[in-house]
């Protein structure tokens, strides 16, 4: 929000906040208000993923559940399938240059065809190809067609994954496996919070669309305890008491602290918390925080014939900046992501709901 509007995407909030002067806020899910965030729900934390699976099952014609490989989307498909919840339709999305497509072609596709699936159930894999980034990147106004504005990428990730949403059948849910909760422990107390680019329901607002984990309060009240309890247990106090020593956190810890894993198995794969960088074919330097993003940067590189594509990416996003400007992405780099928006904290001890100032009267850097 910004200004008394609301927008479906950020970047239109900046542009609002650049014309009023006014701050963007991040609006809340109106659930978790209502919620009693600071109890955790006695189910256990199968039976509360079923009721949820349950949940989207009767509420929707047809599920479809987006399936990446990854623990979070598997522990959707998992749950279904445990629970003998019909599956209409699994989605998996390859970006069509194989150096980003390994958890799709080594893990997902592999896991479903042993999975046992219901013969009702269809798996469906949208396919892209560089034909796709011709017509893309040969418009020099690609990057009006974005419509997250969170983390620019030259991979097509948000164009395919809209194009699955709007070309689906009516009554179609899809079902996507994010998010995990960000805690803090601030005056002796445990706070659950959102960040905007980080929770996966302020990445699309398609009304099709529904988010496992952080889309019901329930849930992520659940699995926030679970962390809460997990790390109380594990680690000692001083790697919790900031936010940057929270980051520095193994995300093994916190997979295991969510119920997604119990060992790091095959589908444990470590994220790059860090900036990685390269060089495009005329020295010009990309930051990218995406190993899959880099290596797909990377291997077009190595093709001369398709290195303009690099250009014209590059192009638009000089563009963008030169209208929007540079003080809303980390480090002043779109390819960075947009510097954070938080929602309000919800205190995991009492019943108590903070918003950051009155959190961190003295600012949240004074945390770091």
């Amino acid at each position: 929000m910004c200004n008394g509007k609301r927008f479906g995407n950020k970047w239109h909030a900046i542009k609002e906040h650049n014309h009023s002067g006014q701050p963007i806020h991040l609006d809340s899910p109106g659930a978790y208000d209502g919620y009693t965030m600071h109890k955790e729900p006695e189910q256990s934390w199968s039976a509360v993923l079923a009721e949820r699976a349950r949940e989207i099952r009767d509420s929707s014609k047809r599920v479809n559940i987006m399936f990446s490989g990854g623990i979070d989307s598997k522990q959707v498909l998992d749950t279904f399938v445990s629970n003998n919840i019909l599956i209409d339709e699994i989605t998996c999305i390859k970006h069509g240059i194989p150096a980003s497509d390994d958890e799709i072609d080594n893990v997902a596709v592999p896991y479903l065809s042993r999975l046992g699936l219901d013969a009702r159930t269809k798996v469906n894999v949208v396919t892209r190809t560089m034909a796709d980034y011709e017509r893309h990147y040969s418009d020099p106004y690609w990057i009006e067609r974005e419509t997250r504005g969170l983390l620019l990428q030259f991979r097509l990730t948000n164009l395919s994954e809209n194009m699955c949403y709007d070309n689906s059948d009516s009554g179609t849910t899809w079902v996507l496996g994010k998010e995990k909760p960000t805690l803090v422990h601030k005056n002796n107390k445990w706070y659950c919070y959102f960040l905007d680019c980080d929770v996966e329901p302020n990445q699309s607002t398609k009304q099709n669309t529904a988010y496992f984990y952080s889309g019901n309060a329930k849930v992520h009240a659940k699995q926030s305890h679970m962390l809460k309890n997990y790390l109380v247990s594990t680690l000692s106090p001083d790697q919790y008491s900031t936010p940057s020593d929270i980051n520095r956190i193994p995300e093994t810890h916190i997979n295991t602290g969510c119920g997604r894993i119990t060992d790091t198995g095959a589908f444990f794969v470590p994220k790059s918390r860090d900036i990685l960088e390269l060089n495009d074919h005329k020295g010009n330097t990309i930051r990218v925080v995406s190993k899959k993003e880099y290596r797909s940067l990377e291997s077009i590189l190595t093709d001369q014939d398709k290195t303009h594509l690099i250009d014209n990416f590059r192009q638009g996003v000089l563009d963008f900046t030169s209208d929007v400007g540079t003080q809303f992405f980390n480090y002043g780099d779109p390819l960075l992501g947009t510097v954070g928006v938080f929602s309000k904290f919800y205190c995991l001890d009492k019943p108590e709901v903070l918003t950051v100032d009155e959190l961190y009267p003295g600012g949240w850097t004074a945390s770091l």
